[in-house]
């Protein structure tokens, strides 16, 4: 069984608060306003941008794992750029 997280429905902060907390510990992102932390959070925004592109490009094949593969990386756009107004 994989590793489950529960998150309470009483926090004050919302799962995808925790999740971007989670996120910035897994990729050692410290809550920073310093250059260089924000510098590495754009630059996971600028390589999900960049996959999302490559992915909808695709997106007019006959595949339907090419939608699945879209919308996967626009889910991981906006959970990076969630993450990053989080640290803000």
């Amino acid at each position: 069984m994989p590793n489950v997280r529960i998150y309470p429905d009483t926090t004050h902060q919302t799962r995808l608060t925790l999740q971007a907390q989670e996120f910035r510990e897994a990729y050692a992102l410290t809550q920073s306003p310093s250059v260089q932390v924000r510098s590495r959070q754009r630059n996971l925004i600028t390589e999900e941008f960049k996959e999302f592109l490559e992915a909808e490009a695709a997106l007019y094949l006959t595949s339907s794992k090419v939608k699945q593969d879209c919308l996967k990386e626009l889910a991981d756009l906006v959970y990076v750029c969630y993450q990053y107004a989080v640290n803000m």
